[in-house]
């Protein structure tokens, strides 16, 4: 009866129906001999639901071990129809929901080849080393087929299985292994059955699958029959084979028995150190031997491992010795270091051997150990040569080839193969000679070493090259000698690596001197720097040594000059002139290596500025060529605090790359130039501080010892014009009682003081007189090109002068008494460092004209002596600016005013009597002794210093020390004015952090400018329009840098803000602007000023503001949660809105602007007006509860 798939005929009985539901179809294995015995075969399907169908292995494994068991099955119905079950046709074990195989994936099943004894054996031992059971290995596996080996054994040689039966039962488990037993013994059944009923045949599907597929028929059905005897028989013979070695091991491990107990007798009596040690390296087992090598007790030993009694240096070497015996199951033996007890080293020979179990398992080590010490002293002298022989050895680097008399090569080791290419046949044809495998330049010194090989027997050792088989060369050291029996061995060695290495080592070497000369040109440099104090030298010097350490032709040292970002050339090598002139000055937006430079604050490296389009059609590439320059690097002297003060570059006449190592001298000759910029304008600052220190001193000690007061300030405006330069000159104006005009008192020449003697002071005079009624420094760069100045611009060209500064001169009570007048002949405008000297110099000058005034005040008093005391006195108890008070000779505090009280926190009765030392500085102890004793000589004293508060904290002060007498004129003691001048210091210090702020507000600000012109011009349609749309943004970011500005670029109101931006063209009526007081950082100031402008513009073109009707509301608000300000922009009763077809620069600048400033924006067109809602973090929450809203 043919397979019937379900569902296709009436089935004949309910046991045929239950048959094919399972397996889809009705083999003909429980059809074809139903008939003859009834009720049998349900018997037998029982048998096979239990024992395969419902069997609990997965479905897959039982189908391909069924499928892989009968293959030694000489009937061939069982492999066929469990091929097709594997192949879809069917269900694999009845089990509807695995995946059919695929055609290959049975061949390569149906081609597994039968394993051999020692196959067998190794599979075996894998199942048996598993460290824990696996179950059901996946199908295609090694483990898989180390597995179905061993149930094969079992299934075809049960008697003879015990080992294949305990590795399976090791793989699988108890559980998974009897189920495997019972799927074994039904298809034992199912091939017995199919074996006494020969007539049994596969059904036609399978003939259909088979005829198809060529291959798979010719595996299942070409002298099958006769085909499937073979693999049995020898899996038998294998499975004998397996058996008989069984039985040899276990003779084996007899005698292993017999040998144990020898062992122990040889532990005991061995004339060598014997032990077993545990896989991990514990000693197990000692003999008296290895204590006395190893000076230790067997029951210390047995505490230790190997590890704790052999050397440092030697531990992992013996630990690895250990691991290698036991991963390669190999015997190894080395030489290795112990230590004895009291801390002697020994040398011992240990020889490793791995002990397995009764499973051949790895169970223990055996180690014998003898003492090599004194053999290894003798040893010594030979070691090195040995050493060098077994490493040469164990790394097969040595060639071995034979000759006979007439040059062709007889023999080789393989050795000789791998490393010229050439093969054995060639050898043995007789193809090879030396003379052919040597290049022709050779060939006379290997003449000469054959003729001394024939006249002493040997020859070498000597290098030359060989051609190998592919044509390319190496070297080779040779040596040869003749055996005597007209052959002739010779040794060679690849040294080609060899000669690589020595040729890069005559580069290196070759560097290392370009670099050592190197770092004694920086060292020379160091101590330049330390012991020279000229500028020019050095700096030529330090060009000197970069152009040494880069072999360059040209060199050039630039200085920058912030204050207009130029570079200025201080120093250069082989320029041509007309170069040199032109690089005199170089901007920082030039198309210049060193502009770049700067600008980007990295080196730039052109290798050839012939090629590259950075300098390509400027007339900077025209210098290069003048000057003959090709290839150039800049390299920025950058500061450690990250500022770059200058570019030191290097040129070449051709094309160059500079190398790494180069570099990085360059890099630290760089480092050593910008240090001694440094140091030398930290030195100028300091010689000027110094200088004005002077200055003020001397004129504070003439005013002090009473001099005229013009003989005080003249004092001060000699020292202006020495810091400021020979092109300066200076004048100090002192204001009338009255307040209503300036009087020259120093300074300038008389001619001119009375050309301006009696200058009115108020809004409506200029320069000192307009200084001194606002309070305010004004600075005029060049007068020629002020309004106001015209009718004095006579003055101005009589007494030679174009620049002219004023600064206000203010008491510390906040009277203006007078004016500072700076002259200068070129035009200039002030930079920070000028308005800080002006401003030291008013504050010295305030002090000398107030206590000139005092003075006078004084002279007019009724009583000279008790007059002058009392005001004295009271001068001392009201001045809060100064600290005023006196001591005795001693140092004691005999008055002490409310000044000094206020900066010091100590009042009167605190200090009265007690020493002044306890106001300075702990290092600053001495300072109260020194002043005593200058003023015991009569001599006037001032100083800078830190001094305490009563609290600890610190203030810096500057105060002078006067000597006050008695009626007498015997000295009484003396008295101290004092100043905090902290605020003054500190400012000094922030001079340099706000210098870097404005240059990078500057670029900022470029920036902007730079991108809202090129997206104006992209975006206008003619240049009528981009300069109009381009002018109106400009004064749009000019009203928020004026907005700024007035607050010290600090922060702004976001009520100026708008109004600033809105009320531009006037029609504030139908313009709402409403909100709370709120302040915004200076870069979400500008970034709101722009989309506001942009905005009020579109609403003036386009928007509600075009229409009478129209309506502008703009209302902000502060988030109650983050600071954050929430701007409404809200247009209505105007023209209809619709979103634009095309998007313009002013949209883009409206919704990108915020983002910058962590802000966002939001644009709605809707029908009846523009709606944007702006949100930016708050720089400052400006909350007033007192103050009114804006409207």
């Amino acid at each position: 009866m043919n397979a019937t798939p379900a569902g296709t005929n009436r089935l004949e009985s309910d046991f045929e129906r239950e048959v094919t539901g399972r397996f889809g179809l009705l083999p003909n294995f429980f059809s074809a001999t139903a008939a003859a015995a009834p009720g049998l075969m349900e018997q037998l399907w029982s048998f096979a639901k239990s024992a395969y169908l419902d069997n609990p292995l997965p479905s897959l494994f039982k189908e391909r071990l069924f499928v892989r068991l009968s293959r030694f099955c000489e009937m061939r119905y069982c492999i066929v129809r469990h091929v097709g079950f594997l192949l879809g046709h069917g269900r694999p074990a009845g089990d509807g929901s695995v995946a059919p195989h695929t055609v290959e994936q049975v061949l390569a099943l149906l081609r597994r080849p039968i394993p051999t004894a020692a196959e067998l054996d190794a599979g075996l031992a894998r199942l048996e080393e598993r460290p824990e059971e696996c179950r059901y290995p996946d199908p295609r596996t090694e483990l898989e087929a180390d597995l179905f080996d061993a149930l094969t054994v079992l299934f075809l040689d049960p008697v003879r299985s015990e080992r294949a039966r305990l590795a399976a039962l090791r793989c699988m488990g108890a559980t998974a292994f009897e189920y495997a037993t019972a799927l074994l013994a039904f298809i034992r059944t199912a091939h017995y059955w199919t074996e006494i009923h020969p007539a049994l045949r596969w059904e036609p599907d399978m003939t259909l699958l088979m005829q198809a597929h060529p291959e798979l028929g010719r595996l299942l059905l070409n002298d099958a029959e006769a085909d499937a005897v073979n693999p049995k028989q020898q899996l038998q013979r294998a499975i004998l084979a397996l058996e008989n070695a069984q039985e040899e091991q276990t003779g084996l491990r007899k005698a292993l028995d017999r040998s144990e107990s020898r062992m122990a007798a040889i532990f005991a009596q061995a004339g060598v150190g014997l032990s077993e040690i545990s896989l991990q390296g514990r000693f197990l087992r000692v003999n008296d031997e290895l204590c006395r090598i190893l000076g230790r007790s067997r029951h210390e030993l047995l505490s230790l491992s190997i590890a704790d009694v052999t050397a440092g240096e030697d531990r992992d070497k013996a630990l690895e010795a250990i691991r290698r015996v036991r991963e390669k199951r190999a015997t190894i033996a080395l030489d290795k270091r112990c230590v004895r007890p009291n801390g002697a080293p020994i040398w011992v020979n240990s020889t490793v051997t791995l002990q397995q179990d009764d499973c051949g398992h790895p169970d223990t080590l055996l180690v014998v150990t003898a003492d090599l010490t004194a053999r290894k002293a003798a040893e010594e002298a030979q070691r090195a040569s040995e050493e060098r022989l077994r490493r040469t050895l164990e790394t097969e680097a040595v060639a071995v080839m034979f000759f006979d008399h007439s040059g062709t090569v007889i023999d080789a080791n393989d050795v000789f193969f791998r490393m010229t290419g050439h093969t054995r046949s060639e050898v043995d044809r007789r193809q090879l000679t030396w003379r052919a495998m040597t290049p022709a330049e050779w060939a006379p010194l290997s003449e000469e070493q054959m003729q001394r090989l024939f006249d002493t027997g040997r020859a070498g050792p000597y290098e030359k090259e060989y051609f190998l088989a592919n044509g390319a060369r190496r070297w080779f050291l040779f040596a040869a000698r003749d055996l005597g029996d007209g052959t002739i061995v010779e040794f060679c060695i690849d040294i080609t690596d060899r000669k690589q290495v020595e040729a890069e080592l005559r580069q290196s070497e070759a560097r290392l001197a370009r670099e050592l000369e190197g770092a004694k040109r920086l060292q020379n440099i160091s101590s330049l720097l330390i012991e020279q104090d000229n500028g020019h030298v050095l700096f030529n010097e330090i060009l000197d040594g970069a152009m040494a350490i880069m072999s360059a032709d040209f060199g050039s040292i630039q200085m920058l000059d912030a204050d207009c970002c130029e570079l200025n050339l201080i120093a250069w090598r082989n320029f041509h002139p007309e170069s040199a002139e032109f690089w005199r000055k170089v901007s920082s937006d030039s198309r210049t290596s060193c502009g770049a430079a700067l600008r980007h604050g990295e080196r730039i490296i052109i290798p050839d500025v012939r090629a590259s389009d950075f300098s390509r059609n400027t007339e900077n590439l025209r210098h290069f060529m003048l000057s003959g320059i090709v290839a150039v690097q800049s390299t920025p002297l950058t500061t450690r605090e990250g500022r770059v003060i200058g570019i030191l570059s290097t040129h070449w006449r051709e094309s160059h790359t500079p190398g790494d190592r180069e570099l990085r001298l360059l890099d630290v000759l760089a480092r050593q130039a910008t240090d001694f910029i440094e140091r030398r304008r930290s030195q100028q600052a300091l010689f000027e501080r110094q200088s004005w220190l002077r200055g003020q001193r001397e004129a504070l000690e003439s005013a002090l010892n009473g001099a005229p007061l013009n003989e005080s300030l003249e004092v001060l405006v000699r020292t202006v014009t020495e810091q400021l330069g020979q092109h300066t000159r200076a004048a100090i104006y002192v204001a009338n009682a009255e307040g209503t005009k300036l009087h020259r008192v120093a300074g300038m020449n008389e001619a001119y003081g009375e050309a301006v003697d009696g200058f009115k002071i108020g809004s409506e005079s200029l320069a000192c007189g307009l200084a001194t009624h606002t309070g305010r420094p004004v600075i005029t760069p060049d007068v020629t090109k002020e309004p106001l100045w015209a009718p004095w611009l006579w003055l101005a060209e009589k007494f030679d002068y174009r620049g002219c500064w004023s600064f206000p001169i203010r008491s510390s009570a906040g009277k203006f008494v007078g004016t500072l007048a700076i002259y200068w002949r070129q035009p200039r405008d002030a930079a920070r460092r000028e308005l800080d000297l002006a401003e030291l110099i008013t504050q010295t000058a305030a002090i000398i004209i107030v206590r000139h005034t005092d003075a006078l005040e004084r002279a007019r008093a009724e009583t000279a002596l008790r007059a002058s005391e009392n005001r004295f006195r009271l001068l001392v108890e009201n001045v809060l600016e100064y600290a005023l008070f006196q001591t005795d000779l001693q140092g004691r505090v005999t008055s002490w005013n409310r000044g000094a009280e206020r900066l010091f926190g100590y009042s009167g009765p605190d200090l009265s009597g007690e020493s002044a030392a306890r106001l300075f500085t702990a290092e600053d102890q001495q300072i109260l002794d020194e002043e005593l004793a200058l003023v015991a000589k009569g001599k006037h004293h001032a100083e800078a210093r830190w001094v305490v508060r009563k609290d600890g904290t610190r203030f810096w002060a500057q105060w002078v020390t006067e000597p006050v007498y008695d009626e007498a004129g015997e000295l009484r003691g003396v008295v101290k004015v004092l100043r905090d001048e902290t605020e003054r210091k500190r400012a000094e210090e922030r001079q340099l952090l706000l210098m870097g702020e404005l240059d990078h507000r500057v670029k900022n600000t470029l920036a902007i400018v730079q991108s809202m012109a090129t997206q104006t011009l992209r975006n206008s349609p003619d240049a009528s329009q981009f300069v109009e749309t381009f002018q109106a943004r400009l004064q749009a970011l000019a009203r928020a840098h004026n907005l700024l500005t007035r607050q010290s670029w600090e922060s702004a109101n976001v009520t100026d803000i708008v109004r600033d931006q809105l009320t531009l063209n006037g029609d504030t009526e139908r313009i709402t602007v409403q909100g709370p007081p709120a302040f915004l950082s200076p870069s979400s100031t500008v970034a709101l000023s722009l989309v506001l402008h942009e905005l009020g513009t579109n609403a003036r073109k386009y928007g509600a503001l075009s229409a009478p009707s129209g309506r502008l509301q703009v209302l902000w608000r502060i988030g109650n949660v983050e600071p954050v300000l929430t701007v409404d922009w809200t247009e209505s009763h105007g023209p209809s809105v619709s979103p634009p077809e095309r998007r313009g620069f002013g949209a883009t600048l409206i919704e990108k602007s915020l983002r910058g400033v962590g802000g966002t924006t939001k644009l709605q067109f809707l029908p009846g007006g523009l709606v944007c809602q702006m949100e930016i973090p708050l720089a400052v929450l400006g909350h007033n509860p007192t103050a009114p809203e804006a409207e």
